[in-house]
């Protein structure tokens, strides 16, 4: 686990990554009520060798429309308000017996899509 960095898309483009040696913090994206978005979490290069054996996400303020991870990547579909600001936490367990969090927080902008 050389690298400490993950990347993270929203609807498939990427938008980013976040070093965790740095504590460079967590994505943050505005998100009006009616979008639904699916962000996918590239664990790969904090991973290195070793691989995800579970993932589980907890939302706050948002809804989990749907999720899902393969060895390398974790995925949540959101939905909903995020109110003033909203969360969605992704806790992996790794095949060797390491534990990691991410968080994706979310803003409220009223894009007018209703």
């Amino acid at each position: 686990m050389a690298f400490r960095t993950i990347y993270v898309k929203q609807n498939g483009r990427p938008v980013g990554g976040y070093d965790f040696k740095d504590h460079k913090g967590y994505p943050s994206f505005w998100k009006d009520k009616d979008e639904v978005l699916t962000y996918t979490v590239d664990w790969s290069r904090f991973l290195g060798t070793d691989t995800i054996a579970s993932s589980t996400w907890t939302v706050n303020s948002v809804t989990s429309a749907a999720t899902s991870n393969t060895t390398t990547q974790t995925t949540i579909k959101v939905s909903g308000d995020p109110g003033n600001e909203g969360w969605a936490n992704n806790k992996i367990v790794t095949a060797g017996g390491s534990t990691k969090e991410q968080s994706i927080k979310f803003f409220h902008r009223d894009m007018g899509l209703d």
